[in-house]
C-alpha cells in the first residue's frame, strides 16, 4: 500500500517540477473501495505536505458495485391505494426484500411497518416498507444499504446495467 502511494506521490512531484498548473487527473482502476479510499487520503495528506496540487481522482466503478448500489436503493415512480392493498410502481426491484425497505430520507416520525406490493414492468412482489410518507418521488433503501454511503450508495444512477 506505502508504495503505491509513493509512486504516485513522486509522478505527481514529477508533474510539479515539470511546471505544470493544471491538475493532474488520477484514475483508480480494478481496485477494492477500502484500497482507493487510503491511496485518496495517502496523497491527498502528501500533497498538503508538499505544496503540491491535488489531483483530479477519478475511481472507476466495476459492474458488480454499480449492480449493488442500483439494485439497493429504488425510487417510488407512482403509487395506487385500493382495497386490495397498496401498489407502488418502482424503477426496479430490489435484490434483497427479507428485512423492511425503509423511505430514505424520512422525516416522519416511526409508524410501524406496512405490507405493499412493488411493481416493475409488469412483475408484483411483496414487500414491507417502514418509514413514510409513502408517495411518488421518494427512495426506499433496502438492506445493504447504511446511512453515510456504505457500503454503496448511489443517488439518481440509472437501474439499468450499461457498458
Amino acid at each position: 500500500m506505502p508504495e503505491r502511494v509513493d509512486a504516485v506521490g513522486e509522478a505527481l512531484r514529477a508533474w510539479h517540477r515539470a511546471g505544470r498548473t493544471d491538475r493532474a487527473v488520477l484514475v483508480l482502476r480494478g481496485v477494492r473501495t477500502v484500497v482507493a479510499r487510503h491511496v485518496v487520503a495517502g496523497l491527498l495528506r502528501m500533497c498538503r505536505i508538499g505544496g503540491l496540487a491535488q489531483p483530479v481522482v477519478r475511481v472507476d466503478v466495476t459492474l458488480p458495485v454499480l449492480d449493488v448500489a442500483t439494485g439497493t436503493v429504488v425510487r417510488v415512480v407512482g403509487l395506487q391505494a385500493g382495497r386490495a392493498g397498496t401498489v407502488l410502481e418502482v424503477d426496479a426491484v430490489p435484490r434483497s426484500l427479507g428485512a423492511p425497505l425503509v423511505v430514505h430520507g424520512s422525516r416522519a416520525a416511526a409508524a410501524p411497518p406496512v405490507d405493499v406490493m412493488l411493481s416493475h414492468r409488469g412483475r408484483l412482489v411483496g414487500a414491507r416498507v417502514a418509514g413514510g410518507p409513502l408517495r411518488a418521488g421518494v427512495e426506499l433503501a433496502a438492506r445493504g444499504w447504511t446511512p453515510g454511503g456504505r457500503p454503496v450508495f448511489v443517488r439518481g444512477y440509472p437501474p439499468a446495467r450499461s457498458a
